[in-house]
């Protein structure tokens, strides 16, 4: 595994990966937790563009923000992105779970797995008391998406234990900040554990 830093908005994904030695013939797997939201959904866009031409198998793990389908569900995901903005970390994109599914398919990328945020919480923890029914307002936006072509590389199992670990944890560090909680931080502070909450 190689780290490689790219600034999505501004540097080609293709020509970082290619910088780095990637192997555009091999089966790759592209694990993009924690990004999307922050992009344009241009951006977004381009980087699926460049997933879907890797030779197959390729899979795509992602996560991302559904806008919400009620006034209630509108109100608190604008009040959480107002606090997330203010901490210097401005949501970009939201997509609905039909629209994604629908621009990964057009990309080749036939497979898709799209469990909310709350689904998978739940699946992990067995099904706890506090998951069913309406899940926790926190959550409700929150999704993660498994896509590809021929996404046997890694079996189902696996993925799913290791995007609930993550999405956790994912969603343990939004969770001060959608509170308003969180004192004026960026994203990398919060992941290195060198952010201050009260």
């Amino acid at each position: 595994m190689t780290f490689v830093p790219v600034d999505f908005e501004v540097q080609s994904p293709a020509a970082e990966l290619d910088a780095a030695g990637f192997d555009r013939a091999a089966p790759a797997v592209f694990v993009w937790l924690g990004v999307v939201y922050y992009l344009t959904p241009e951006s977004v866009r381009g980087t699926l563009e460049h997933i879907a031409e890797q030779a197959a198998p390729v899979e795509v793990i992602f996560d991302y923000l559904q806008p919400g389908d009620t006034g209630e569900e509108r109100a608190q995901l604008r009040e959480r992105a107002e606090r997330v903005a203010a901490a210097g970390e401005p949501w970009f994109s939201y997509f609905t779970p039909e629209g994604i599914a629908g621009e990964l398919r057009s990309l080749g990328l036939a497979e898709v797995e799209d469990l909310s945020a709350a689904e998978l919480v739940a699946g992990y923890l067995d099904d706890p008391a506090e998951f069913r029914g309406e899940p926790p307002s926190a959550l409700r936006a929150s999704r993660i998406l498994r896509a590809g072509r021929f996404i046997s590389l890694v079996p189902a199992s696996v993925i799913k234990g290791m995007l609930a670990a993550i999405g956790i944890l994912l969603i343990m560090q939004q969770i001060p900040v959608a509170l308003g909680t969180a004192e004026e931080t960026g994203l990398a502070e919060v992941v290195q554990g060198n952010a201050a909450f009260s």
